[in-house]
């Protein structure tokens, strides 16, 4: 009987910690401002929109904010999220793309070679982020 005990209190102690830790990356997310949306807008292809776009602050790089969004249009059932590294949370500048989806479907060079290591791989706040326009719309 108190194998059993102690088998079932170690998986409620693994299940609580695996999801709180999730759950409390998600809590930095924000809705990301219209000038993000905007000033990533503007440099997307021809015929595409950026919609359910959300913002959380770089742990690497001081200033700095990933911005995701979904890229939709036309010829795209959706489902793709890029995601982007932006300076300056009031007037966005040097704004570079992060992962595929964002080098793909923007004019924006990649983040890794002007931020080293700014990468989807291996930035949290940048996979916390994607995972969360995902799950938000997608129920990933």
């Amino acid at each position: 009987m108190k194998f059993k005990t102690i088998v079932y209190c170690f998986i409620i102690f693994f299940a609580l910690t695996f999801t709180g830790c999730r759950d409390k990356g998600y809590s930095k997310v924000d809705k990301a401002p219209a000038s993000f949306k905007k000033a990533v807008s503007e440099r997307l292809n021809d015929d595409l929109k950026l919609k359910n776009c959300f913002t959380i602050a770089s742990e690497n790089y001081t200033g700095s904010y990933y911005a995701a969004g979904e890229i939709y249009g036309e010829k795209m059932g959706g489902e793709v999220v890029g995601v982007w590294i932006i300076d300056n949370y009031d007037n966005p500048v040097n704004i570079l793309s992060v992962n595929q989806p964002a080098l793909a479907f923007s004019g924006f060079k990649s983040s890794k070679y002007d931020k080293p290591k700014a990468s989807i791989t291996n930035i949290k706040a940048a996979r916390i982020l994607k995972k969360y326009v995902e799950r938000k719309y997608y129920n990933k």
